[in-house]
């Protein structure tokens, strides 16, 4: 090989030290996913989820230093760029590191449990009393939603539910969760959570669901910047 062939090749790959620290931040979120699917408590899921969206994001900031050197890499990352601008759970994951690194919300809230007495429903009651104390009678006629809703805790101990036109009474437990909630870019646009990926709806929007699709998404990222170099 001649030294002007050599000159060629070596500004026509992607840089090997912008690789090795994007794989390096790769880890980082994959360490942080690992942490979030274990973890029962929102602190410590606040704080892992921050690690992913931090490392996830530096994990572009990697490549596109990298890609700088030669036109074949910067039109690449400019093509995965622009993906990232149009994709919905990948840009919720840009901006959601953003408003939690420069402002002051985190991008995921603690969802209490929530009990429901006389859920409406075609054959069940839409008229019941609920008795819930000594002195704290509800009595419910004609009801279009949910005739009593308890969030954080069961109904207290003792409730009796008692249907006026005979029909049976449906109840409904939702578990405590952890979701992704909306937030704020620049020029105050709003991001909502994501609801599809690469064109596809998504059956499960939780965070962890969504890390996920973007840490795979992450993974075919380096190895597309690994075939240039």
């Amino acid at each position: 090989m001649n030294f002007f062939s050599s000159v060629v090749l070596s500004v026509s790959t992607m840089n090997k030290k912008a690789l090795d620290k994007a794989a390096s931040r790769l880890r980082v979120a994959e360490k942080a996913l690992s942490e979030l699917t274990v973890t029962d408590d929102f602190r410590a899921f606040t704080d892992n989820w921050y690690v992913f969206l931090t490392s996830a994001k530096n994990v572009y900031t990697s490549l596109e230093q990298g890609a700088k050197s030669n036109p074949k890499s910067r039109q690449w990352f400019g093509a995965k760029k622009a993906e990232r601008k149009s994709d919905a759970l990948l840009q919720y994951l840009f901006q959601a590191r953003d408003d939690e690194e420069h402002g002051l919300e985190t991008s995921i809230a603690y969802v209490p449990e929530r009990h429901e007495i006389g859920v409406t429903k075609d054959g069940y009651s839409n008229e019941m009393n609920i008795e819930l104390g000594p002195s704290f009678n509800i009595i419910v006629k004609n009801a279009t939603k949910a005739a009593a809703t308890f969030e954080g805790a069961p109904p207290p101990p003792g409730a009796k539910v008692t249907p006026l036109d005979n029909k049976p009474v449906l109840t409904k437990r939702t578990p405590s969760e952890i979701a992704l909630k909306s937030v704020t870019g620049r020029g105050n646009i709003t991001y909502q959570p994501p609801r599809e990926h690469l064109g596809k709806p998504l059956s499960d929007t939780s965070p962890i669901a969504v890390a996920k699709l973007g840490l795979c998404y992450l993974h075919d990222l380096l190895k597309e910047a690994s075939a240039l170099a």
